[in-house]
């Protein structure tokens, strides 16, 4: 019988959103070199506030203050053009004759948003597992050094966001399955 647990990442794709709160049918975006242990959830439940009155112990009330927020954090040593483009959202020169094309970060902030697939990695009785999410927002920052003591990183925090279908009603952004139970049809996409 198999156990129940995810281990290790056998693969860390991202897409564009689709519309309506869907899910990409390819995933040929890859982030690479992820540190050993580099990622990590981050939820945090909803923020509440008891409102009290003076003629009782328990709470009166039970207010929520802020809702609860779902995702993780990954770090990776991957500067690749790729992942400054696509998500950092920087623009390539022209340059001339394959020289003096450089990358070139936006003048102002934006907001970046992916969907997110994460394939986990199969270890003796505990199966891989693969993980979509319709919809992220994406918060990157860079760390480390740049010298002989290590390599800098990217840390790429993602939080999950609500999405809706096309009548505007709230539907799940999140969703996984034995990676073993996926048709091979759907993988070919």
């Amino acid at each position: 019988m198999a156990k129940n647990g995810v281990y290790g990442l056998e693969s860390f794709s991202f897409a564009d959103c689709v519309e309506n709160g869907g899910y990409p049918t390819t995933w040929s975006d890859k982030i690479k070199a992820i540190v050993s242990g580099g990622l990590s959830f981050n939820d945090q439940a909803a923020q509440t506030s008891d409102v009290e009155v003076e003629d009782s112990e328990d709470p009166y009330a039970v207010l929520t203050t802020s809702a609860a927020t779902k995702g993780f954090t990954l770090q990776t040593y991957d500067f690749s053009e790729e992942n400054f483009v696509k998500l950092l959202g920087y623009t390539k020169d022209a340059g001339s004759d394959g020289k003096d094309a450089w990358l070139n970060e936006l003048p102002q902030e934006t907001e970046i948003y992916k969907a997110v697939q994460i394939v986990t990695k199969d270890l003796d009785d505990i199966p891989s597992r693969t993980f979509q999410w319709s919809k992220m927002k994406l918060t990157i920052t860079r760390s480390g050094s740049i010298g002989k003591s290590g390599l800098p990183n990217l840390n790429i925090e993602f939080r999950q966001m609500a999405v809706f279908d096309a009548k505007g009603d709230k539907k799940s952004g999140h969703r996984n399955i034995l990676t073993k139970d996926i048709s091979a049809a759907a993988i070919k996409k």
